[in-house]
């Protein structure tokens, strides 16, 4: 009787564990995909805000590239103190 409650809880802690590590691996690619969004978007917004600078509108280029950062910072913030709740 023993070795089948020993057996069975060493069965249901393995599920435990795959299920767990199910989560991480998800929880993983959710925040590659994240990172890589946020990327592209400080890329792009970079390169619009130099590309309108170098065509004369230095302001509205300065406003685009730093508008676009900080709001990834903006984010970036915002996300890690609901984490730490």
């Amino acid at each position: 009787m023993a070795e089948e409650e020993a057996a069975h809880r060493r069965k249901e802690e393995s599920r435990a564990l795959d299920a767990d590590i199910e989560n991480l691996k998800s929880t993983n690619r959710e925040t590659m995909g994240g990172q890589l969004s946020a990327l592209i978007i400080a890329v792009v917004t970079v390169v619009a805000g130099s590309v309108t600078a170098i065509n004369g509108a230095e302001m509205a280029g300065g406003f685009i590239g730093t508008g676009g950062v900080a709001s990834l910072v903006a984010v970036f913030i915002y996300g890690r103190s609901i984490k730490h709740k």
